[in-house]
Protein backbone atom coordinates (compact mmCIF):
# COMPACT_ATOMS: atom_id res chain seq x y z
CA UNK A 1 0.00 0.00 0.00
CA UNK A 2 3.08 2.54 0.82
CA UNK A 3 4.71 1.61 -2.81
CA UNK A 4 0.48 2.64 -4.29
CA UNK A 5 0.93 5.87 -2.12
CA UNK A 6 4.25 7.28 -3.20
CA UNK A 7 3.81 6.31 -6.77
CA UNK A 8 0.08 8.43 -6.74
CA UNK A 9 1.81 11.01 -4.49
CA UNK A 10 4.33 11.30 -7.03
CA UNK A 11 2.54 11.51 -10.48
CA UNK A 12 0.39 13.86 -8.79
CA UNK A 13 -2.73 11.76 -8.66
CA UNK A 14 -2.93 11.44 -4.84
CA UNK A 15 -5.80 13.98 -5.11
CA UNK A 16 -8.00 12.05 -7.31
CA UNK A 17 -7.26 8.47 -6.12
CA UNK A 18 -9.51 6.85 -2.86
CA UNK A 19 -7.81 4.12 -0.54
CA UNK A 20 -9.82 1.48 0.79
CA UNK A 21 -7.35 -0.64 2.57
CA UNK A 22 -7.63 -3.68 4.87
CA UNK A 23 -4.66 -4.81 7.03
CA UNK A 24 -3.89 -8.37 7.74
CA UNK A 25 -4.85 -8.60 11.45
CA UNK A 26 -8.54 -7.09 10.21
CA UNK A 27 -10.92 -9.66 10.00
CA UNK A 28 -11.48 -11.72 7.37
CA UNK A 29 -15.09 -10.91 6.54
CA UNK A 30 -13.57 -7.00 6.46
CA UNK A 31 -11.31 -8.13 3.68
CA UNK A 32 -14.25 -9.83 1.68
CA UNK A 33 -16.04 -6.62 1.75
CA UNK A 34 -13.42 -4.26 1.01
CA UNK A 35 -13.40 -4.85 -2.54
CA UNK A 36 -17.37 -4.37 -3.21
CA UNK A 37 -16.98 -1.53 -1.30
CA UNK A 38 -14.74 0.52 -3.67
CA UNK A 39 -16.35 -1.09 -6.52
CA UNK A 40 -19.80 0.80 -5.08
CA UNK A 41 -17.60 3.74 -4.77
CA UNK A 42 -16.22 3.55 -8.33
CA UNK A 43 -19.55 3.05 -10.35
CA UNK A 44 -21.00 6.15 -8.62
CA UNK A 45 -18.04 8.22 -10.02
CA UNK A 46 -18.75 6.62 -13.27
CA UNK A 47 -22.32 6.23 -13.77
CA UNK A 48 -23.05 9.16 -11.78
CA UNK A 49 -20.60 11.71 -12.22
CA UNK A 50 -19.39 10.73 -15.63
CA UNK A 51 -15.73 9.81 -14.97
CA UNK A 52 -13.73 7.50 -16.46
CA UNK A 53 -12.20 5.39 -13.48
CA UNK A 54 -9.35 2.76 -12.63
CA UNK A 55 -10.20 0.12 -10.26
CA UNK A 56 -6.68 -1.17 -9.07
CA UNK A 57 -7.01 -4.54 -6.42
CA UNK A 58 -4.68 -5.90 -4.34
CA UNK A 59 -4.33 -8.96 -3.94
CA UNK A 60 -6.62 -11.09 -5.43
CA UNK A 61 -4.70 -13.82 -3.37
CA UNK A 62 -5.77 -12.48 -0.37
CA UNK A 63 -9.35 -12.07 -1.16
CA UNK A 64 -9.27 -15.73 -2.12
CA UNK A 65 -7.48 -16.94 1.29
CA UNK A 66 -9.45 -15.59 3.42
CA UNK A 67 -13.00 -16.61 1.33
CA UNK A 68 -11.33 -20.53 2.38
CA UNK A 69 -11.16 -19.73 5.53
CA UNK A 70 -14.78 -18.48 6.08
CA UNK A 71 -15.88 -21.27 4.18
CA UNK A 72 -13.83 -23.42 6.34
CA UNK A 73 -15.15 -22.08 9.71
CA UNK A 74 -18.82 -22.45 8.54
CA UNK A 75 -17.94 -26.46 7.81
CA UNK A 76 -18.62 -26.07 4.10
CA UNK A 77 -17.65 -28.37 1.51
CA UNK A 78 -14.01 -27.64 0.01
CA UNK A 79 -13.14 -28.13 -3.56
CA UNK A 80 -9.72 -28.10 -5.21
CA UNK A 81 -6.88 -27.11 -2.47
CA UNK A 82 -9.70 -26.58 -0.04
CA UNK A 83 -11.28 -23.19 -1.71
CA UNK A 84 -15.00 -23.71 -2.08
CA UNK A 85 -16.92 -24.83 -5.10
CA UNK A 86 -18.46 -21.38 -5.41
CA UNK A 87 -14.75 -19.35 -5.82
CA UNK A 88 -15.00 -19.40 -9.12
CA UNK A 89 -18.68 -17.72 -9.14
CA UNK A 90 -17.65 -15.43 -6.55
CA UNK A 91 -14.57 -13.73 -8.35
CA UNK A 92 -16.87 -13.55 -11.07
CA UNK A 93 -19.83 -11.13 -9.28
CA UNK A 94 -16.67 -8.86 -8.97
CA UNK A 95 -15.14 -8.87 -12.11
CA UNK A 96 -18.03 -8.66 -14.35
CA UNK A 97 -18.79 -5.17 -12.81
CA UNK A 98 -16.47 -3.25 -14.81
CA UNK A 99 -17.34 -2.09 -18.05
CA UNK A 100 -19.96 0.81 -19.71
CA UNK A 101 -23.73 1.03 -19.39
CA UNK A 102 -25.60 2.67 -22.36
CA UNK A 103 -26.24 5.90 -22.03
CA UNK A 104 -23.54 6.73 -19.73
CA UNK A 105 -20.67 8.79 -20.50
CA UNK A 106 -18.19 7.35 -17.86
CA UNK A 107 -16.54 3.62 -17.27
CA UNK A 108 -14.89 1.89 -15.10
CA UNK A 109 -11.34 -0.14 -15.53
CA UNK A 110 -10.69 -3.26 -13.29
CA UNK A 111 -7.05 -4.01 -13.09
CA UNK A 112 -6.75 -7.00 -10.70
CA UNK A 113 -3.35 -7.73 -9.35
CA UNK A 114 -3.07 -11.61 -7.72
CA UNK A 115 -0.15 -13.10 -6.79
CA UNK A 116 0.67 -17.28 -7.84
CA UNK A 117 1.14 -19.62 -5.11
CA UNK A 118 4.12 -20.97 -5.62
CA UNK A 119 4.48 -19.50 -9.13
CA UNK A 120 2.33 -22.10 -10.12
CA UNK A 121 -0.27 -20.82 -13.41
CA UNK A 122 -2.26 -23.62 -12.61
CA UNK A 123 -3.23 -22.97 -9.25
CA UNK A 124 -7.30 -22.57 -8.65
CA UNK A 125 -6.70 -18.45 -7.89
CA UNK A 126 -4.89 -17.40 -11.06
CA UNK A 127 -7.11 -20.48 -13.19
CA UNK A 128 -10.41 -19.03 -12.19
CA UNK A 129 -9.32 -15.54 -12.66
CA UNK A 130 -7.97 -16.15 -15.87
CA UNK A 131 -10.99 -17.73 -17.15
CA UNK A 132 -12.86 -14.85 -16.14
CA UNK A 133 -11.12 -11.54 -17.57
CA UNK A 134 -10.85 -10.29 -20.65
CA UNK A 135 -6.28 -10.85 -20.10
CA UNK A 136 -3.65 -11.33 -18.27
CA UNK A 137 -0.18 -9.97 -18.21
CA UNK A 138 2.05 -12.38 -16.75
CA UNK A 139 5.11 -11.32 -14.96
CA UNK A 140 8.20 -13.50 -14.97
CA UNK A 141 11.02 -13.16 -11.88
CA UNK A 142 14.05 -14.98 -14.78
CA UNK A 143 12.97 -11.33 -17.00
CA UNK A 144 13.14 -9.06 -13.99
CA UNK A 145 16.70 -10.83 -12.65
CA UNK A 146 17.93 -9.90 -16.29
CA UNK A 147 17.03 -6.10 -15.97
CA UNK A 148 13.93 -6.18 -18.74
CA UNK A 149 11.11 -3.73 -17.23
CA UNK A 150 8.76 -4.17 -17.74
CA UNK A 151 9.26 -7.90 -17.32
CA UNK A 152 6.12 -8.91 -19.05
CA UNK A 153 6.42 -12.94 -19.66
CA UNK A 154 5.05 -12.74 -23.70
CA UNK A 155 4.49 -16.76 -24.29
CA UNK A 156 1.37 -17.13 -21.13
CA UNK A 157 0.16 -13.60 -20.98
CA UNK A 158 -3.44 -13.65 -23.27
CA UNK A 159 -5.63 -10.40 -24.60
CA UNK A 160 -8.85 -11.73 -25.91
CA UNK A 161 -9.94 -7.94 -27.26
CA UNK A 162 -6.62 -7.61 -29.47
CA UNK A 163 -8.13 -8.81 -32.68
CA UNK A 164 -10.86 -6.01 -31.78
CA UNK A 165 -8.29 -2.88 -31.50
CA UNK A 166 -5.47 -3.43 -34.27
CA UNK A 167 -5.70 -3.85 -37.74
CA UNK A 168 -6.45 -1.59 -40.69
CA UNK A 169 -7.81 1.91 -39.19
CA UNK A 170 -6.84 1.38 -35.86
CA UNK A 171 -2.99 0.18 -35.66
CA UNK A 172 -1.52 -0.95 -39.04
CA UNK A 173 -2.79 -3.78 -41.30
CA UNK A 174 0.30 -6.07 -40.94
CA UNK A 175 0.04 -5.90 -37.02
CA UNK A 176 -1.77 -9.15 -36.48
CA UNK A 177 0.57 -11.36 -38.81
CA UNK A 178 3.69 -9.17 -37.63
CA UNK A 179 2.71 -10.42 -34.27
CA UNK A 180 2.09 -13.98 -34.91
CA UNK A 181 5.45 -14.34 -36.54
CA UNK A 182 7.62 -12.81 -33.57
CA UNK A 183 5.44 -14.80 -30.90
CA UNK A 184 6.47 -17.96 -33.19
CA UNK A 185 10.18 -17.60 -33.17
CA UNK A 186 10.25 -15.95 -29.94
CA UNK A 187 8.06 -19.52 -28.65
CA UNK A 188 10.88 -21.44 -30.93
CA UNK A 189 14.10 -19.48 -29.58
CA UNK A 190 12.86 -20.37 -25.72
CA UNK A 191 12.63 -23.93 -26.52
CA UNK A 192 16.40 -24.07 -28.07
CA UNK A 193 17.04 -22.36 -24.82
CA UNK A 194 15.84 -24.96 -22.99
CA UNK A 195 17.71 -27.58 -25.15
CA UNK A 196 20.75 -25.50 -24.90
CA UNK A 197 21.13 -26.32 -21.17
CA UNK A 198 21.30 -29.76 -21.55
CA UNK A 199 23.41 -30.32 -24.47
CA UNK A 200 25.40 -27.06 -24.80
CA UNK A 201 25.29 -24.36 -26.98
CA UNK A 202 28.04 -25.71 -29.12
CA UNK A 203 26.03 -27.93 -30.04
CA UNK A 204 23.67 -26.26 -31.43
CA UNK A 205 22.86 -26.19 -35.42
CA UNK A 206 22.71 -22.84 -37.29
CA UNK A 207 18.97 -22.67 -36.94
CA UNK A 208 19.21 -23.26 -33.72
CA UNK A 209 21.90 -20.62 -32.87
CA UNK A 210 19.66 -18.37 -34.92
CA UNK A 211 16.48 -18.63 -33.21
CA UNK A 212 18.28 -18.83 -29.64
CA UNK A 213 19.87 -14.96 -30.85
CA UNK A 214 16.66 -13.71 -31.94
CA UNK A 215 14.95 -14.88 -28.01
CA UNK A 216 18.02 -12.94 -26.33
CA UNK A 217 17.26 -9.75 -28.78
CA UNK A 218 13.60 -9.61 -28.23
CA UNK A 219 13.74 -10.03 -24.76
CA UNK A 220 16.83 -6.91 -24.28
CA UNK A 221 14.96 -4.97 -27.34
CA UNK A 222 11.42 -5.56 -27.35
CA UNK A 223 9.76 -6.56 -24.62
CA UNK A 224 12.43 -4.00 -22.36
CA UNK A 225 11.17 -0.63 -22.89
CA UNK A 226 12.11 1.26 -19.49
CA UNK A 227 10.96 4.30 -18.67
CA UNK A 228 11.00 5.54 -22.54
CA UNK A 229 7.41 5.77 -24.38
CA UNK A 230 7.30 4.04 -27.49
CA UNK A 231 4.33 4.52 -30.19
CA UNK A 232 3.02 1.87 -32.26
CA UNK A 233 4.99 2.35 -35.26
CA UNK A 234 7.72 2.47 -33.45
CA UNK A 235 7.04 -0.97 -31.54
CA UNK A 236 5.77 -2.52 -35.24
CA UNK A 237 9.69 -1.07 -37.23
CA UNK A 238 11.19 -2.59 -34.46
CA UNK A 239 9.47 -5.87 -35.08
CA UNK A 240 10.48 -6.17 -38.32
CA UNK A 241 14.18 -5.03 -37.62
CA UNK A 242 14.07 -7.93 -35.45
CA UNK A 243 13.01 -10.53 -38.11
CA UNK A 244 15.34 -8.94 -40.52
CA UNK A 245 17.73 -11.94 -39.23
CA UNK A 246 15.72 -14.45 -41.40
CA UNK A 247 15.31 -14.83 -45.13
CA UNK A 248 11.55 -14.11 -46.00
CA UNK A 249 10.88 -17.34 -46.89
CA UNK A 250 11.02 -18.15 -43.23
CA UNK A 251 8.20 -15.70 -42.27
CA UNK A 252 5.25 -17.78 -43.09
CA UNK A 253 2.35 -15.97 -40.60
CA UNK A 254 2.66 -12.70 -42.92
CA UNK A 255 1.54 -12.28 -45.97
CA UNK A 256 3.85 -11.69 -48.84
CA UNK A 257 2.46 -8.24 -49.88
CA UNK A 258 3.24 -7.14 -46.39
CA UNK A 259 6.66 -8.96 -46.55
CA UNK A 260 7.61 -7.30 -49.88
CA UNK A 261 6.88 -4.02 -48.29
CA UNK A 262 8.56 -3.98 -44.85
CA UNK A 263 10.94 -6.72 -44.62
CA UNK A 264 13.91 -5.92 -44.97
CA UNK A 265 17.38 -8.80 -44.61
CA UNK A 266 20.29 -7.97 -42.19
CA UNK A 267 23.32 -8.63 -44.06
CA UNK A 268 25.47 -10.82 -43.20
CA UNK A 269 28.23 -10.39 -40.94
CA UNK A 270 32.11 -10.06 -42.38
CA UNK A 271 34.20 -13.41 -41.94
CA UNK A 272 36.83 -12.83 -39.43
CA UNK A 273 39.85 -12.96 -40.93
CA UNK A 274 42.19 -16.14 -40.81
CA UNK A 275 45.27 -16.14 -38.95
CA UNK A 276 48.82 -16.99 -40.17
CA UNK A 277 50.45 -20.19 -38.92
CA UNK A 278 53.36 -19.82 -37.93
CA UNK A 279 56.36 -21.76 -39.73
CA UNK A 280 57.35 -24.42 -36.87
CA UNK A 281 53.72 -24.85 -36.64
CA UNK A 282 53.16 -25.63 -39.87
CA UNK A 283 56.34 -28.14 -39.88
CA UNK A 284 55.46 -29.85 -36.83
CA UNK A 285 52.07 -30.59 -38.78
CA UNK A 286 53.45 -31.79 -41.67
CA UNK A 287 55.65 -33.91 -39.67
CA UNK A 288 52.96 -35.25 -37.82
CA UNK A 289 50.65 -35.96 -41.02
CA UNK A 290 53.69 -37.97 -42.45
CA UNK A 291 54.14 -39.60 -39.06
CA UNK A 292 50.63 -40.80 -39.05
CA UNK A 293 50.53 -42.30 -42.72
CA UNK A 294 53.60 -44.13 -42.43
CA UNK A 295 52.22 -45.97 -38.72
CA UNK A 296 48.94 -46.93 -40.62
CA UNK A 297 51.25 -48.12 -43.65
CA UNK A 298 53.15 -49.97 -40.93
CA UNK A 299 50.18 -51.85 -39.01
CA UNK A 300 48.85 -52.55 -42.66
CA UNK A 301 51.72 -54.31 -44.05
CA UNK A 302 51.97 -56.65 -40.80
CA UNK A 303 47.90 -57.26 -40.83
CA UNK A 304 48.70 -58.31 -44.64
CA UNK A 305 51.61 -60.64 -43.39
CA UNK A 306 49.47 -62.39 -40.48
CA UNK A 307 46.80 -63.39 -43.19
CA UNK A 308 48.52 -64.10 -46.29
CA UNK A 309 49.89 -67.66 -47.05
CA UNK A 310 53.07 -66.23 -49.10
CA UNK A 311 56.12 -65.89 -47.79
CA UNK A 312 57.25 -62.20 -46.28
CA UNK A 313 59.24 -60.17 -48.62
CA UNK A 314 62.46 -58.52 -47.01
CA UNK A 315 62.70 -55.50 -49.21
CA UNK A 316 58.91 -54.29 -49.15
CA UNK A 317 59.51 -54.22 -44.89
CA UNK A 318 63.01 -52.26 -45.04
CA UNK A 319 61.23 -49.74 -47.34
CA UNK A 320 58.19 -49.80 -44.85
CA UNK A 321 60.30 -49.32 -41.85
CA UNK A 322 62.67 -46.96 -43.63
CA UNK A 323 59.50 -44.79 -44.04
CA UNK A 324 58.68 -45.03 -39.89
CA UNK A 325 62.08 -44.00 -39.29
CA UNK A 326 62.25 -40.87 -41.25
CA UNK A 327 58.27 -40.12 -39.81
CA UNK A 328 59.42 -40.31 -36.24
CA UNK A 329 62.39 -38.55 -36.80
CA UNK A 330 60.69 -35.48 -38.91
CA UNK A 331 58.53 -33.77 -36.29
CA UNK A 332 61.90 -33.60 -33.52
CA UNK A 333 63.78 -32.30 -36.52
CA UNK A 334 61.11 -30.07 -38.23
CA UNK A 335 60.52 -28.19 -34.78
CA UNK A 336 64.05 -27.56 -33.78
CA UNK A 337 64.63 -26.12 -37.22
CA UNK A 338 61.54 -24.05 -37.43
CA UNK A 339 61.90 -22.63 -34.05
CA UNK A 340 66.07 -23.44 -33.91
CA UNK A 341 66.76 -20.78 -30.92
CA UNK A 342 63.87 -19.36 -28.60
CA UNK A 343 66.17 -17.14 -26.86
CA UNK A 344 67.37 -16.00 -30.09
CA UNK A 345 64.03 -15.02 -31.80
CA UNK A 346 63.11 -13.37 -28.41
CA UNK A 347 66.15 -11.53 -28.23
CA UNK A 348 65.55 -10.07 -31.76
CA UNK A 349 61.74 -9.09 -30.81
CA UNK A 350 62.30 -7.05 -27.62
CA UNK A 351 65.78 -5.58 -29.17
CA UNK A 352 67.65 -7.03 -25.83
CA UNK A 353 71.27 -8.14 -25.37
CA UNK A 354 70.45 -11.44 -24.35
CA UNK A 355 73.44 -14.22 -24.96
CA UNK A 356 71.34 -16.76 -26.65
CA UNK A 357 72.31 -20.54 -26.69
CA UNK A 358 73.23 -22.92 -29.79
CA UNK A 359 70.86 -24.56 -31.12
CA UNK A 360 70.86 -28.61 -31.09
CA UNK A 361 72.71 -29.98 -34.09
CA UNK A 362 70.37 -31.86 -36.81
CA UNK A 363 70.57 -35.93 -36.97
CA UNK A 364 71.15 -36.35 -40.92
CA UNK A 365 68.63 -39.68 -41.86
CA UNK A 366 71.75 -41.82 -42.76
CA UNK A 367 73.64 -40.88 -38.88
CA UNK A 368 69.93 -41.68 -37.66
CA UNK A 369 69.76 -44.93 -39.24
CA UNK A 370 73.16 -46.11 -38.46
CA UNK A 371 72.89 -45.74 -34.81
CA UNK A 372 69.70 -47.43 -34.66
CA UNK A 373 71.09 -50.43 -36.23
CA UNK A 374 74.03 -50.24 -33.25
CA UNK A 375 71.97 -49.45 -30.63
CA UNK A 376 69.87 -52.96 -32.21
CA UNK A 377 72.74 -55.14 -32.34
CA UNK A 378 73.70 -53.90 -28.82
CA UNK A 379 70.47 -55.17 -28.00
CA UNK A 380 70.93 -58.30 -29.63
CA UNK A 381 73.71 -59.29 -27.80
CA UNK A 382 72.51 -58.24 -24.40
CA UNK A 383 68.89 -59.38 -24.53
CA UNK A 384 68.86 -62.60 -27.37
CA UNK A 385 65.46 -63.62 -28.33
CA UNK A 386 64.13 -67.27 -27.28
CA UNK A 387 62.70 -68.99 -30.32
CA UNK A 388 64.18 -70.63 -33.16
CA UNK A 389 64.22 -69.32 -36.80
CA UNK A 390 63.63 -71.43 -39.50
CA UNK A 391 66.86 -70.67 -40.62
CA UNK A 392 68.03 -73.26 -37.87
CA UNK A 393 69.82 -70.18 -35.72
CA UNK A 394 69.13 -70.85 -31.90
CA UNK A 395 67.43 -67.35 -31.02
CA UNK A 396 68.99 -67.38 -27.84
CA UNK A 397 72.37 -67.36 -28.85
CA UNK A 398 73.79 -64.81 -30.72
CA UNK A 399 73.12 -64.31 -34.77
CA UNK A 400 74.88 -66.42 -37.50
CA UNK A 401 77.47 -64.23 -39.12
CA UNK A 402 76.71 -63.40 -42.90
CA UNK A 403 76.64 -65.83 -45.92
CA UNK A 404 75.22 -69.29 -43.53
CA UNK A 405 72.02 -69.03 -45.50
CA UNK A 406 70.50 -66.25 -42.84
CA UNK A 407 70.37 -62.65 -42.98
CA UNK A 408 69.80 -62.03 -39.50
CA UNK A 409 73.23 -60.53 -38.76
CA UNK A 410 73.02 -57.91 -41.56
CA UNK A 411 71.19 -54.17 -40.41
CA UNK A 412 68.42 -54.82 -42.90
CA UNK A 413 67.75 -57.60 -40.93
CA UNK A 414 67.33 -56.37 -37.42
CA UNK A 415 64.84 -53.49 -39.20
CA UNK A 416 62.79 -56.05 -41.09
CA UNK A 417 60.37 -56.77 -38.77
CA UNK A 418 59.69 -56.18 -34.45
CA UNK A 419 61.43 -59.14 -33.76
CA UNK A 420 65.13 -58.47 -34.58
CA UNK A 421 65.60 -61.48 -36.68
CA UNK A 422 65.03 -62.20 -40.77
CA UNK A 423 61.82 -62.43 -42.43
CA UNK A 424 61.80 -65.93 -42.59
CA UNK A 425 62.45 -66.49 -38.96
CA UNK A 426 59.86 -63.69 -38.00
CA UNK A 427 57.30 -65.68 -40.05
CA UNK A 428 57.96 -69.01 -38.52
CA UNK A 429 57.34 -67.55 -35.36
CA UNK A 430 54.23 -66.01 -36.14
CA UNK A 431 52.98 -69.70 -38.30
CA UNK A 432 52.37 -71.52 -35.08
CA UNK A 433 50.02 -68.56 -33.47
CA UNK A 434 47.90 -67.68 -36.77
CA UNK A 435 46.80 -71.55 -36.92
CA UNK A 436 46.13 -72.02 -33.47
CA UNK A 437 44.08 -69.28 -33.86
CA UNK A 438 42.45 -70.15 -36.64
CA UNK A 439 41.50 -73.30 -35.26
CA UNK A 440 40.25 -71.79 -32.72
CA UNK A 441 37.65 -69.64 -34.84
CA UNK A 442 36.87 -73.05 -36.41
Amino acid sequence: SQLFLQRCAASGAAERTILYLNETADPPIERLMAPRVALAAAEHLAFDAGLHVLLVMADVTHYAEALREISTAREEIPGRRGYPGYMYTDLASIFERAGRIAGKAGSVTQLPILTMPDDDLTHPIPDLTGYITEGQLVLSRELDRKGVFPPIDVLPSLARLMNLGIGEGRTRADHRGLADQLYAFYARGRDVRRMAAIVGEANLGDQEKRFLAFADRFEREMIHQGSAARTFEETLALGWTLLGDFPASALTRIKPKFIAEHHRATPPAPPAPEQEAEPGELMAGAASAVSERALAAVEAAKVATEEADEEVVPEKLDAVEEMHEEAVEAPRRGVEVAGANPLRQRAAKTGGDHEAAPAPPVESPEAARAGRAAREGASWSENPPRARGSCGSARGSAPPAAGRGCCAASARCSRASSSRSCARCWRAARSSTTRCSRRRRR
